[in-house]
């Protein structure tokens, strides 16, 4: 019985023990991979909403340091606008947090 790497990814990622490592030592390295990889994900998901709520504020003030609105009346702009969807629109916390 040879080892084989498609099983010993399985085993690393179900958490379950290998019976045929690739190599001595392979089971504990992919299990502090694991727990790296299972630990870094919610580092890089968490900050992004508020690194996003950040830009969002910074923005606004640059628009209101510059004179401009945030909103304006669909009167004054003549109806809605083609770009009705995406940039412009109110910025929710809970919705880019979810």
């Amino acid at each position: 019985n040879a080892p084989n790497i498609i099983n010993s990814l399985i085993c690393m990622a179900m958490g379950q023990p290998d019976l045929f490592p690739l190599w001595d030592g392979s089971v504990e390295l992919a299990k502090s991979l694991m727990m790296y990889t299972v630990l870094s994900v919610p580092f890089m998901l968490f900050p992004k909403p508020f690194i996003l709520l950040w830009q969002h504020k910074q923005a606004e003030k640059k628009k209101t340091a510059e004179g401009h609105h945030l909103m304006v009346d669909e009167e004054q702009a003549g109806g809605s606008s083609p770009k009705a969807h995406g940039h412009g629109e109110e910025f929710e916390f809970g919705e880019i947090f979810i």
